[in-house]
């Protein structure tokens, strides 16, 4: 479908494919190339509405219930904890992103803008490793989550909970880790895409020979490359910090059990760091 000669949209295409199948964007590459506005109730954004408020509707019930029931004052601490951390995440996600959906749009065309001007003077960015270095990050973090999200419903198998409980609860939690995938991948891709940038920008300035023309040309091109970067930050800053979080206490959640429970020792703990890193 792509090739390496293909622009900016080519490096996108696994982040977009991601947020897109997840619903946390609602609008196509064909938005970022061209100035189509972003139609907000077509019948696939109805659609992606009601899973999203389903899921937010289980979320709460999930949530409340665990403050609910649990035994002891330590395991109500720790509901309220995660009760906390996982409407952040999903706050983040479900309504600060769809609020804010057409500036997300608005920073992609603004990348696609810069990138179009500099293949305009001969300056080409590495898409192809652009592209790869991002999916594999996204299916690393996205295979290691589903690993550790396997094993807890295991555990929770072994302790004679209901399989239909296991499986929402499988949903519940694969869902929230898929919210910190997209914002792993959100950082990942548009820092590196612009990193990309500024190497590049040096490689000209060090390969061509030195004018005013050149001199000038750069700096504007340097100059855009920031903005995009201040940008990028009043985008995305405010998902940096949440899913360190919501990692902490998924692993705290994870080892208590272990600890609680001695048939929970056959499982394979050393995983559920490794997500800590990938953050």
């Amino acid at each position: 479908m792509f090739t390496a000669s293909d622009d900016i949209i080519f490096s996108l295409y696994p982040l977009l494919l991601l947020l897109k199948t997840t619903g946390f964007v609602l609008f196509s590459t064909d938005h970022v190339r061209n100035t189509y506005r972003n139609t907000y109730f077509s019948i696939l954004n109805l659609t992606i509405y009601v899973i999203h408020v389903v899921y937010v509707w289980y979320a709460g019930i999930n949530t409340f219930g665990k403050y609910i029931t649990a035994p002891d004052t330590l395991q109500k601490v720790y509901a309220v904890v995660f009760l906390v951390n996982a409407f952040s995440l999903i706050g983040v996600n479900i309504i600060w992103d769809k609020y804010h959906n057409n500036k997300f749009l608005n920073l992609l065309r603004q990348f696609y803008k810069v990138d179009k001007d500099l293949r305009r003077n001969n300056i080409f960015l590495d898409y192809k490793k652009l592209r790869n270095r991002a999916t594999v990050i996204i299916l690393a973090e996205f295979s290691v989550y589903t690993y550790f999200n396997i094993d807890t419903a295991t555990i929770f198998c072994k302790l004679g909970f209901q399989p239909t409980t296991v499986a929402l609860d499988f949903l519940f939690y694969q869902g929230l880790h898929m919210m910190q995938v997209t914002m792993t991948g959100k950082c990942v891709t548009l820092f590196a895409i612009t990193e990309n940038i500024f190497h590049r920008l040096n490689v000209k300035m060090q390969t061509d020979e030195t004018s005013v023309q050149l001199v000038q040309k750069i700096r504007r091109f340097y100059h855009d490359a920031y903005e995009l970067v201040s940008e990028a930050n009043e985008v995305i800053a405010f998902q940096l910090v949440v899913p360190l979080c919501v990692t902490f206490v998924m692993v705290v959640y994870h080892i208590y059990y272990q600890i609680m429970n001695s048939a929970l020792q056959e499982s394979v703990t050393v995983l559920v760091f490794i997500e800590s890193p990938l953050q």
